[in-house]
């Protein structure tokens, strides 16, 4: 009885462990799209404060209106956040198969903070820091660039993540498929 008991503890431990881990990486490999989604939604509490006196009066155009000024940004932010996280899990299972490829890193990934934020945490967690760091010295990248100093990376990295992003995808799919009906 009382192994079985330790026993059980023992794993719940485990699987909580595990599930730290977990969201620890989630939030690390998309904190720059967590901290935009954060202060957005501190700017613009007023407009949840606005829907929900919307909603009390009845008003329900104006608090649908006032709800998606503040919750759509968000949802894309963490629909982002989320394809880093993504990535990060295939890059790790990428790397740890096949070992530390350079040519396997998409060119804007090194250009942007948050890609490359990611790329950091899978390379120390594959042991392959030190190849990355030389990949981003023969690139001439700094910790500091923020983002890329290119802007044609502007425009083909917000594309790429917009149009691979599957939430988008999937939405823009079902309004494609209402309007040529």
């Amino acid at each position: 009885m009382t192994n079985g008991l330790l026993n059980l503890t023992e794993n719940m431990y485990k699987r909580t462990l595990n599930l730290g881990n977990r969201v620890s990486t989630y939030l690390q490999s998309g904190i720059v799209y967590h901290a935009a989604s954060a202060i957005y939604g501190i700017g613009t509490s007023k407009y949840a404060i606005s829907a929900v006196n919307n909603l009390s009066q009845g008003d329900f155009v104006g608090a649908i209106r006032d709800s998606a000024i503040v919750l759509i940004p968000i949802i894309y932010g963490q629909s982002l956040a989320a394809d880093r996280y993504l990535e990060y899990r295939r890059i790790i299972s990428d790397w740890q198969t096949n070992g530390y490829d350079e040519k396997a890193i998409p060119p804007y990934y090194l250009n942007w903070i948050c890609h490359r934020n990611v790329l950091h945490r899978a390379s120390r967690e594959t042991g392959h820091e030190k190849e990355f760091k030389e990949t981003l010295e023969r690139h001439g990248i700094k910790w500091y660039y923020i983002v890329p100093r290119d802007p044609r990376e502007w425009a083909r990295a917000v594309i790429s993540s917009t149009v691979k992003n599957p939430l988008i995808r999937r939405v823009s799919k079902n309004l494609l498929s209402k309007i040529v009906r």
